[in-house]
């Protein structure tokens, strides 16, 4: 489904799209070393096509497609844009209408697209989507896609396929702008899983491999086929890398036609590295393919169509196996999850059970059991388990998305597997281990079938709490809300009646009836004065019928079997739908130009001069089991040196090192359990060598996202909550406000100053300003060295080329510069002063002035 801020971004701003069409010329080239690779003739969906026009490429050993003629015709979208209480983003909208004196309302309906008409080429053409932001392009693509429901959405005019109006008539593929993987997955491991789940059922277990050994060898993540995809926390592949597994996941359904939204965007490069990516594409893809949006360079192909193939998809017991397994292998490669769920559950049991520890058996201990023990294992353990399931599942949810809306994985076996796999990594050992301490240290009955009864209900219901999350994730998809409603959810049942009662009412009945306790007065049972000492006369008191333990765990599976349905029936009927909440902001730099800087000479400032002598760089791994892996070489000895004043370049491709090396330059590469990483050689600042102390106090990193600016607060606002937090304690309030003044003026924010910072939901500040933002924060501490990661990626090239002259002027203030860019544009290459050039696999090429570098080669 297209996501809110794919439609935002087309709600307002130019009124222009170009379409392009680049059909094949009809020349016919072989490949001179094709690889061979036996086929089964008998097999007419794994018979290759012909070869591609890159020598010694073989061609993807898919079934052949058909070739697809697409046309529009007076297609036009338009999006209601009126607030409603619906959309929590339109509520100050809605605010200012109801109470607003003006008679004016808002605007209601926007354009996003009118009367686009074209004719697309059948088989063998790459199409390009041409236009500025907000003219359309994304809208048109998920038009076109049928990716676009809403029922804030209206549409007219047609799209057909060979005369068929529905995409779903034709094998198609859509790769998301969004690289959505699992991120403890290898490369190799996620196209497997893909094909497992998107290749026919006829297909062999060793055809599915050569198919994914040959998607690895068109698409080149061959040097990273083993590595894992990696996340912001946990280093993996390289962002090219990440998207060649994306274009290659789709590749795996053979479509006939390719959707790519705006593929080269947001990339650790900028838009002229897709030459390399459309060179991988036409090595081995004869689809039709709709880019958008690409540079202005002209796409060429040499694509031709090819028969149709009828999709088959694999069915109910294959998609359990393949989702079950994956989702085992995720669990167990992700021990730090797995470790805190089991901590989790020993702590609360020591916790509580040290606070309840040994109650006795007189009155006060009766009390305590039936109003703080018993409750506690049913209200807390279930709280904090229900809660972490949530989070984990809002990470998660978007591949079950995206393969849902590929048509390769239904509901069902989804909410079965994450259950299936988790069985003896969690589901059981949790309540286990917490029910086993807290038990026995609380003093409860030690019979033996009264504990495994005990268990039995706390098991029941960390079912409950498990199902219930998956049920609220299914209902929204984003963590406050979901959490939101599982809190209401399980705040209202726990007051009336609902599983609680059933859950608590259980474990009084387990622990009391049947049961006497030690009464001071003489006779014992018989004793009517020590009623109040039976088990009978405890359940009458809390309000419980007789016999009360088999009916309310029956009650509690029926809970269970309850929540799972609703989550399944939610995953399968309530789809992420497109919402409309504002206009998309402009991705541009509307503070270009409007900086203050003060350049001076290197001889007024404490410059510095950063020097690398065989620096490299090493990563030991242990796998999930502890044992030691081969060490990997980030990066290989490198000696450069990087001059203040001047802007320092570390360019190279995908999988060179570049953000590694800056990651260990600034001291934020982290040794954990599995991972330890192996420096050698010096850093070296000014020829000496320096302190981790000198280096923190001296450096600032930017990272490449903004997603560290608070959405709620005004640029004025966080540059000074910045500097109350950065600046030396020393420094009063009025001069920490005055330096964030001074920043804010020097980088060019003067005119946002006041407006929000803003997200997908909050209309805020452009693209180029948040970054400005980001660099601003950085110095507020007025480092000497700044290292900035791709701080180009992602703007357009007028933003960029505004980036770098923001860099340069702080660079001639006397500060030394160090930033990752991964394939400069000719324009941008006029601003280096040195330059690092790294070889995939980490090995030096060059270093030295920029101005010599062409001449070097």
């Amino acid at each position: 489904m297209m996501s809110t801020a794919d439609v935002e971004r087309e709600a307002h701003g130019d009124e222009w799209v170009a379409a392009t069409s680049h059909p094949d010329n009809g020349n016919k080239v072989t490949s001179p070393s094709p690889v061979s690779m036996p086929l089964d003739p008998h097999r007419p969906d794994l018979q290759p096509g012909r070869r591609s026009t890159t020598a010694g490429a073989a061609h993807l050993s898919l079934g052949d497609v058909e070739a697809v003629e697409v046309q529009t015709r007076d297609l036009s979208v338009t999006v209601d844009t009126s607030p409603s209480i619906w959309e929590p983003s339109t509520y100050p909208e809605l605010l200012r209408s109801r109470f607003s004196k003006s008679s004016e309302g808002p605007r209601t309906t926007k354009t996003l697209l009118h009367s686009v008409s074209a004719s697309l080429q059948p088989g063998g053409s790459l199409t390009a989507i041409l236009g500025g932001s907000g003219s359309g392009k994304a809208t048109l693509l998920n038009t076109v896609a049928e990716r676009m429901h809403s029922n804030r959405l209206t549409r007219t005019g047609k799209t057909t396929f060979n005369g068929l109006e529905g995409v779903h008539f034709v094998r198609h593929a859509y790769v998301m702008q969004q690289d959505i993987l699992l991120p403890t997955l290898t490369v190799r491991e996620t196209l497997q899983y893909a094909a497992s789940l998107r290749l026919p059922p006829t297909v062999t277990e060793e055809e599915r491999e050569r198919v994914v050994e040959e998607v690895i060898l068109e698409l080149g993540p061959r040097d990273c086929a083993n590595t894992r995809i990696g996340n912001s926390q946990h280093r993996g592949c390289s962002g090219g890398e990440k998207r060649r597994t994306s274009i290659g996941v789709q590749l795996l359904a053979n479509p006939s036609i390719l959707f790519l939204d705006e593929p080269t965007t947001a990339r650790r490069r900028v838009h002229r590295e897709s030459r390399e990516a459309k060179s991988g594409l036409e090595r081995g893809i004869r689809e039709d393919i709709y880019v958008s949006p690409t540079d202005d360079t002209a796409l060429d192909t040499v694509a031709k169509g090819r028969p149709p193939r009828q999709a088959q998809h694999v069915g109910f017991l294959r998609q359990l196996t393949v989702l079950t397994d994956r989702t085992l292998k995720v669990t167990y490669r992700d021990p730090m999850g797995m470790a805190g769920s089991i901590a989790e559950a020993i702590l609360m049991a020591v916790i509580t059970g040290y606070i309840f520890y040994d109650l006795p058996r007189d009155q006060p201990g009766i009390r305590s059991r039936q109003a703080a023990a018993l409750y506690i294992s049913v209200g807390l353990q279930g709280y904090l388990f229900l809660l972490f399931e949530i989070y984990r599942l809002t990470m998660d949810i978007s591949t079950f998305d995206r393969e849902n809306s590929e048509s390769c994985v239904t509901a069902l076996p989804y909410v079965l597997s994450r259950r299936l796999a988790r069985l003896f990594t969690e589901d059981v050992p949790v309540p286990f281990l917490y029910s086993v301490i807290y038990y026995f240290m609380v003093g409860f009955d030690s019979g033996p079938a009264k504990f495994f009864t005990f268990f039995s209900i706390v098991l029941l219901n960390h079912y409950i709490a498990v199902t219930l999350a998956m049920t609220s994730v299914a209902a929204v998809r984003h963590f406050p809300r979901a959490s939101l409603i599982a809190n209401l959810v399980y705040t209202l049942q726990s007051m009336a009646c609902g599983y609680f009662y059933y859950a608590f009412g259980a474990l009084c009945g387990n622990e009391f009836e049947g049961s006497f306790y030690d009464c001071p007065l003489p006779g014992g049972e018989p004793n009517p004065a020590c009623r109040q000492y039976t088990g009978e006369y405890i359940m009458d008191n809390l309000g419980f019928p007789r016999n009360w333990v088999a009916r309310p765990i029956i009650v509690m599976f029926a809970f269970v079997v309850l929540s799972f349905a609703l989550s399944w029936v939610g995953l399968a009927f309530l789809k992420v739908k497109m919402t409309i909440a504002r206009a998309r902001n402009s991705e541009g730099d509307l503070s270009a130009g409007k900086e203050k800087m003060t350049a001076r000479s290197i001889q007024e400032v404490r410059a510095i001069d950063v020097g690398l002598d065989k620096f490299a760089l090493g990563l030991d791994k242990r796998s999930a089991l502890g044992k030691k892996l081969p060490t990997k070489t980030i990066l290989n000895p490198v000696s450069a040196t990087f001059q203040a004043g001047k802007l320092n370049i570390i360019m190279g491709p995908s999988g060179s090192g570049k953000t590694s090396l800056l990651n260990s330059m600034a001291l934020r590469l982290k040794n954990s359990f599995g991972t330890r990483y192996r420096p050698s050689g010096s850093l070296k600042f000014n020829d000496a060598i320096p302190s981790e102390s000198v280096i923190r106090s001296v450096v600032s990193y930017v990272c490449q996202d903004d997603d560290a600016l608070l959405p709620s607060l005004t640029v004025r606002e966080t540059l000074r909550f910045a500097a109350a937090l950065r600046l030396p304690s020393w420094m009063s309030k009025q001069e920490k406000y005055q330096r964030a003044e001074e920043v804010l003026l020097k980088m060019g924010l003067k005119d946002c100053a006041d407006n929000l910072v803003g997200s997908d939901l909050v209309k805020g500040i452009s693209g180029g300003e948040k970054r400005r933002v980001s660099i601003a924060v950085q110095i507020l501490t007025d480092p000497r060295v700044l290292l900035l990661d791709e701080p180009t990626s992602g703007l357009d090239a007028f933003t960029a080329n505004s980036i770098m002259e923001v860099l340069q002027g702080l660079a001639n203030e006397g500060r030394t510069l160090i930033l990752t860019i991964h394939q400069a544009r000719s324009d941008l290459f006029n601003h280096f002063g040195n330059v690092l050039l790294l070889a995939r696999g980490g090995s030096p090429v060059y270093a030295g002035a920029a101005k010599d570098m062409l001449n070097y080669f």
